[in-house]
């Protein structure tokens, strides 16, 4: 990793020099890093190795301090079994804090008096949170909080992949591991059987154990930013429909828009980090969306749509599936796919995780379009406005049941039903 890393940290024009198979390397100061095609391949495996120790590498939770629990709301079956799960652990380990909805303070479902009766250092033992306040406070953790008090949070999900994603939107800066028990209607991120908690919890509270391989899953970082105040109605410029020569000389293709830059005059008026996916589509309107994508400042396509779904590899097993996109094991990447596109002009792709993508209205748009963050926050994509989709600061770190591989293709293959169908049968053996 000293190739890597020194490529990472080195000074642009400064002059670099390091060692690799007994040869020495030189970075030209002239702005262009320029390699032997022998020193670019070792960069190549080196990064690859990186990868797979990536993929191999195991958490121990030996420090826990704090057992912070997200249900899934509005299922009446969940809150006697957070109430079960709150024993197991109190009895389990007596100091670990654990911190629930303040919901769950007077859901009689729940019934936290009757826990306290029978257990009376639950009053201390369990507390209770504010989902905003817990959001806000994750953001200031980003700044603040050092590597030993990151180690010491635990966050256990009893529910589905929404209340994974739930759980993503709480902690929009850092986020703590998070296990997860698969209590849902559909589970591709929940990879924890209800019936083997106590093993699960006797593994998370073992000091000396072999902890959890860990999935660190790629979040977007997405920005919708509007000017500060748009022109009145009445001053707005009405577009034409495009001549008949236009549409055959470039056309759509040709960008009717420059390169959407992101000025002082310019606020943001959305910003999420999403786990899934950032939608762009039609909203009430009629007609299709007309957008203009560009990527890494230069200009991709132009689509004409029903909307666009941008999807993590999370995400590729949801909206993005559904309109026609790829699965994609989880790694850092990038998937753009149109949802019932016009033409050709735009069709599913797989981007490196590391681009920049800007989106914004046609100058001869229609109509505006409607942005969602994870299903969340719509909001209005309207006449210059711009919105950024790159890769966040902070992934989401989900405990793995055996390992990141093992775990995604048994998901697809149970939650898509592969392998359920009825064979077909082989021809019998013909007459001579």
């Amino acid at each position: 990793m000293a190739i890597l890393i020194a490529l990472i940290e080195a000074p642009r024009r400064a002059p670099l020099k390091f060692n690799t198979r007994g040869i020495t390397l030189s970075l030209v100061p002239t702005g262009a890093r320029v390699f032997s095609p022998s020193v670019i391949r070792d960069l190549g495996n080196q990064l690859g190795e990186a990868e797979l120790k990536m993929n191999s590498l195991s958490l121990t939770l030996n420090e826990l301090e704090t057992i912070i629990i997200v249900v899934k709301p509005l299922d009446p079956s969940l809150p006697p079994l957070c109430h079960a799960l709150c024993k197991m652990l109190m009895r389990k380990s007596p100091r670990i804090t654990i911190l629930l909805d303040h919901s769950y303070q007077h859901d009689k479902l729940f019934a936290y008096q009757r826990l306290v009766r029978a257990h009376p250092p639950a009053r201390h033992q369990i507390q209770f949170y504010d989902v905003d306040v817990m959001r806000h406070q994750s953001l200031h953790d980003a700044e603040t909080i050092d590597d030993n008090a990151r180690a010491k949070r635990l966050v256990i999900t009893l529910g589905g992949d929404g209340t994974v994603l739930f759980t993503s939107g709480i902690f929009q800066g850092l986020v703590p591991p998070v296990l997860s028990f698969a209590l849902g209607s559909l589970g591709f991120l929940t990879n924890f059987a209800w019936a083997d908690r106590d093993a699960i919890l006797d593994r998370v509270l073992d000091p000396k154990g072999p902890g959890f391989r860990v999935n660190l899953r790629q979040r977007f970082e997405a920005v919708l930013y509007r000017r500060v105040s748009h022109p009145k109605p009445q001053h707005r410029r009405h577009h034409s429909r495009p001549s008949y020569d236009y549409a055959m000389h470039g056309g759509w293709s040709t960008p009717t828009t420059h390169y959407p830059k992101v000025g002082a005059a310019m606020t943001a008026v959305a910003q999420s980090l999403v786990l899934n996916e950032v939608v762009i589509d039609r909203g009430p309107n009629a007609s299709m969306v007309s957008l203009e994508v560009w990527v890494d400042a230069l200009h991709l396509t132009t689509i004409l749509a029903d909307g666009l779904v941008v999807a993590t590899s999370t995400g590729s097993t949801a909206y993005s599936l559904s309109a026609g996109g790829s699965l994609m094991h989880p790694m850092s990447g990038m998937l753009v796919t149109p949802i019932c596109p016009h033409t050709l002009t735009a069709r599913p792709m797989v981007l490196p995780y590391a681009v920049e993508l800007r989106i914004c209205l046609t100058a001869n748009a229609r109509t505006a379009a409607w942005v969602s963050f994870d299903g969340r926050e719509r909001t209005e994509l309207r006449e210059g406005d711009v919105l950024t989709i790159g890769s966040g600061r902070f992934p989401f770190l989900s405990l793995c049941e055996t390992g990141q591989s093992v775990d995604w293709f048994r998901s697809i293959m149970s939650g898509l039903g592969w392998n359920q169908r009825v064979q077909q049968k082989p021809f019998g053996p013909r007459d001579m």
